[in-house]
Parts: structure tokens; sequence; C-alpha cells
């Protein structure tokens, strides 16, 4: 029985995130696996492949390279209650699922996914990357190829379409 769900931007999965400096340094496997927005998902040669972005408890250095999440926001994902932020200067791609999404742990479903963020917190995301693409501080780490790449400004993301909360099943 597969534990994946279809991926769908707004999506907040459980992914081992590598950071851009990381992959700079040579790593390939990110340090921790984290709660990580899906912003765009897109069919590249018959492939699933997912960009998402990484959300942190470390308060930024850079406040306008991030968003604040709200607290119900997360409390409705199932995320603590300590401030997080969505960071808006790079991503991560890959084909999904890819080997580094792993279960949620303490959920009674199996299931790699917390939840959606609300649609407008997805857009807003999505802004403010493109505002960050616009003034060359944004990284795309593509994690499909070896060694790991990591571009300078993102390419354009597909357009939003914005998600309705739902449930999801499993079976």
């Amino acid at each position: 029985m597969s534990i994946y769900v279809d991926p769908k931007p707004g999506m907040v999965v459980r992914y081992g995130y590598l950071w851009a400096r990381q992959a700079r340094m040579g790593q390939d496997n990110g340090e921790k696996f984290r709660p990580s927005l899906i912003l765009a998902v897109r069919n590249e040669d018959d492939k699933k492949v997912v960009y998402v972005a990484p959300i942190t408890h470390t308060a930024p250095f850079y406040p306008e390279e991030s968003i604040l999440i709200p607290m119900e926001t997360k409390a409705r994902l199932g995320l603590d209650s300590e401030k997080s932020w969505i960071m808006a200067n790079e991503v991560n791609k890959f084909e999904w699922p890819g080997v580094d999404i792993r279960r949620v742990p303490d959920r009674v479903q199996r299931s790699q996914f917390y939840g959606f963020v609300p649609g407008e917190l997805l857009q807003q995301a999505r802004d403010k990357m493109k505002e960050m693409n616009l003034q060359h501080r944004f990284n795309t780490v593509a994690r499909d190829v070896q060694p790991v790449q990591v571009a300078n400004n993102m390419q354009q993301l597909a357009p939003v379409v914005l998600p309705r909360p739902q449930t999801l099943r499993h079976g």
C-alpha cells in the first residue's frame, strides 16, 4: 500500500530539504526532515516534478526573504506552536515522490502529508519568490541530478491554482 498522495500546490509534506548552501559545499542529502511547502507541480518528460520551499523555526537573517506562517495555519497542519517561516529565497526541485519524502511522525494515518496552507498564503509565498528572483536572490537546488546542481534564479513557476481544503483518505 502506498502512503503517497498526488502532490498539489499548497500541500505541506515532510521532506529532507537540502539547503542551497549545503549543496554548494558538496552535500547531496538534507540534514533534517522538515515540513516543506509544495509551490508547483509540473509534468516534465513524462515525470511529475515538484518544487518545494523549506519551512523553518530559525528566524531569517533577512526577514524580507521569508513569510511568517500564521499560528492558526500551523495548528491546523498539526505543527508545533513555535514561530515558523516559509523561506522564499530557494526551492528544491525533484521527481515525485523522490527518496527524501518521509511519513509525518505521530499521526494515526500513515502519510507524508501535513495538510494544505490557505490559498492566500501559497500565493504570497509564490509572489515573494518571484520578487527574490527578480532581485537575483533566489536559488533552485535540483535534487535528481548527480552531482546535485544549484541554479541561481528560478524558472517561471506554473500559475497558481488555489487548492480547496480537503480531507484525504488513504487506503
